[in-house]
């Protein structure tokens, strides 16, 4: 049987005895979703394991398949960096899988041999409760998740919504 948890991750600092200044341990940028899987799905192209992750109305906002991979919009720095480009399908071996979800919306769409002027990634999800949802054959399981504001930007609800819609529109 499968299984779902997601948590959000920040930076922290810890001591050491043999440090005398704290050590920052950095976290993923996101919200780390964790899924146990019974056995390695990985090779057999039958059985999709597919995660969406849902706004608090239970609309979709991004869909992830371990056998499809997620369109992503070109990057011109993939060419110098390739470390940086990461994959855009789950893992579905037995065990422990993880996905770190960035907090955006899928990539635009972008055209060949546009001219790019800024990021084609998808904007930033507002502060708000959001959802993942894990679909292994019949079994599916949702796991909730708050996304906070930012306290060192602090904005309205509204303000949030809007420049939202704004990003989205764009």
């Amino acid at each position: 049987r499968a299984a779902v948890a997601m948590t959000l991750f920040v930076a922290t600092a810890a001591h050491s005895a043999d440090a005398q200044w704290p050590v920052v341990i950095p976290a993923p940028n996101g919200a780390v979703i964790r899924y146990l899987l019974p056995e390695d799905l990985a090779g057999d192209g039958k059985t999709e394991v597919k995660l969406e992750i849902l706004d608090a109305e239970g609309k979709v906002l991004r869909t992830l398949s371990s056998q499809k991979e997620e369109p992503a919009a070109p990057s011109m720095w993939a060419q110098y960096f390739p470390e940086l480009v990461r994959p855009r399908k789950l893992d579905a071996g037995k065990g422990m899988n993880q996905y770190v979800w960035d907090l955006r919306l899928a990539d635009a769409f972008i055209v060949p041999d546009a001219v790019l002027w800024g990021q084609p990634s998808g904007p930033k999800v507002p502060p708000g409760t959001y959802q993942a949802r894990l679909t292994l054959g019949d079994y599916s399981q949702t796991q909730s998740s708050a996304v906070l504001d930012d306290p060192r930007r602090p904005a309205s609800p509204e303000a949030h919504a809007e420049s939202h819609r704004w990003a989205r529109a764009a």
